[in-house]
């Protein structure tokens, strides 16, 4: 009783903003500020690894930025006026921030009464004896940390126990998870990399524009020069506790640990943050400064934050339409013209087979003529695209066909199971429009799946799934449009054959 009575006390105080939580004690007296961001809601959504794609990824909880969805850009962000971040940060942190889905004993591990909560720490990697950083996160920074299919331990990635009460008294650090006591809470740490370079806003992988930096000085490699300020993740659990064996992510075991940010703060706090904390070897968390510092800021400082583009994105290539136009090559058909020369009588025209000689074939023939002039030798002449207009034979004319205009397609989940997947056409015109399919695998047709939907198997593991996509209708050119690839695919460990996922 008395344990529930200390988390109630603490959970309440926590939801209603009067602070009772410690800063932990590893993050004291650190160059550095701390934002408590709460939950805004779970979704089988990722706008970084599945932009404008609805459920297709696993469970994520979601942090910061309100109402976050597949759509989720910069833009959005920077359109918000407040956010789920505490402690005078709600109007200056409009990021969104998410990890995957704790799950204990089978069951998803989530409530918005303030008892779980995602503490971003941002810090100048190296303590007070690390290089000072470049300059605050460019607005609309993209980056995962963590790996999702690693099999083994991430040094990035931390478990420890906290007490509930007393959240300075911390132990049982682990790269798995720990088994807390009833008066302790489980905590994830997650380490981002602190490196840009300097040009992109993603990449394809989400990672390769960021590296860490290293050494004693923790400097950034040449190809990542920009130093920024490194964000760490802490998830706290208020009152999950238990053991280590019954907690499980939505990604799979302890170390498919991972997390997602994109970045949107204000540029002048921002600015302000880095130069009166993290520059000066200041520790900035609500215990130590009430406020964010104010101070001079330059226009660099500023202007800094809007660098940085989006990575070039490769589209996928629509099948070529072929077009056949008349080439004086000697594989191309012949057609011949004869105009007898001395008569006003219709021409007699003849095929030819496709051969390069001007001699006809014995087997061609000849129309008969209203009146047959027996003196006259016909002479064959080849006919170019060029020809005269004199000639009088009229030539086999192939229809004009229309151009159909499509959607690239997108991939979605169907129904409660993200093991079956379907494809939505998007806007094809002038409709109706008839649609064929072809499943992909690495780019590559998965024989017999040709259906509009496709069920995930063990085969997919580790590869990219697509669609193409073939529309049709009379009288105009075939389309093809082929979807982004989603992977690599992961199964969890639980997610056996007999479960409903084909061993094929």
């Amino acid at each position: 009783m008395r344990t529930a009575l200390r988390f109630l006390l603490a959970s309440i105080l926590v939801a209603t903003g009067l602070i009772v939580v410690q800063t932990p004690a590893s993050a004291a007296m650190e160059p550095s500020f701390v934002v408590t961001c709460y939950p805004t809601g779970i979704a089988k959504n990722d706008p970084i690894v599945f932009p404008g794609q609805a459920g297709m990824s696993h469970m994520h909880s979601f942090f910061g930025a309100k109402g976050v969805n597949e759509n989720t850009t910069a833009s959005s962000l920077s359109a918000a006026t407040s956010s789920q971040c505490g402690s005078y940060y709600d109007g200056i942190d409009l990021s969104a921030y998410w990890i995957p889905t704790l799950y204990k004993d089978g069951q998803q591990v989530y409530r918005d009464d303030g008892s779980i909560q995602l503490r971003a720490y941002y810090k100048r990697a190296g303590g007070p004896d690390g290089e000072p950083v470049d300059q605050a996160w460019p607005r609309g920074l993209k980056i995962i940390a963590g790996d999702m299919h690693a099999t083994s331990a991430q040094s990035e990635v931390l478990y420890f126990c906290a007490n509930t009460v007393d959240t300075g008294s911390q132990g049982k650090a682990s790269s798995q998870f720990p088994s807390c006591d009833s008066d302790e809470t489980l905590v994830a740490k997650l380490q981002f990399p602190d490196c840009w370079d300097g040009k992109y806003l993603d990449s394809a992988d989400h990672k390769s524009h960021m590296a860490y930096s290293s050494g004693s000085g923790n400097t950034c490699p040449s190809d990542h020069p920009v130093k920024i300020a490194q964000l760490t993740f802490e998830a706290w659990f208020y009152g999950v506790n238990g053991s280590g064996s019954s907690f499980s992510w939505a990604s799979g075991g302890p170390y498919s640990f991972h997390g997602d940010v994109m970045s949107m703060w204000q540029p002048r706090p921002a600015a302000n943050l880095v130069k009166q904390c993290i520059n000066v070897a200041f520790d900035c968390n609500i215990f130590n400064y009430t406020d964010i510092p104010v101070g001079p800021v330059t226009q660099a400082q500023i202007d800094a934050q809007y660098t940085g583009v989006e990575p070039p994105v490769t589209s996928p290539t629509p099948m070529p339409s072929m077009t056949m136009s008349p080439t004086a090559s000697a594989t191309a058909s012949t057609s011949m013209t004869m105009s007898p020369t001395a008569s006003a009588t219709p021409s007699t025209s003849m095929t030819m087979s496709p051969t390069a000689s001007a001699t006809p074939s014995p087997s061609m023939t000849m129309s008969p003529t209203a009146t047959p002039t027996p003196s006259v030798s016909p002479t064959p002449t080849r006919t170019s695209p060029t020809a005269s207009p004199t000639a009088t034979a009229t030539p086999t004319t192939t229809p004009t066909l229309g151009t159909l205009t499509g959607s690239t397609p997108q991939l979605k989940a169907l129904g409660n199971s993200i093991l079956r997947i379907g494809v939505d056409v998007g806007n094809w015109q002038p409709a109706p429009v008839s649609f064929t399919y072809q499943w992909l695998r690495n780019g590559s047709p998965i024989a017999g799946e040709t259906a509009s939907t496709y069920d995930l198997s063990w085969a997919d593991q580790g590869n990219y799934i697509s669609v193409r996509v073939t529309g049709s209708k009379a009288g105009y050119a075939s389309l093809t449009r082929t979807s982004r690839s989603i992977g690599p695919i992961w199964f969890p460990s639980w997610a056996q054959p007999s479960n409903g996922l084909k061993a094929v």
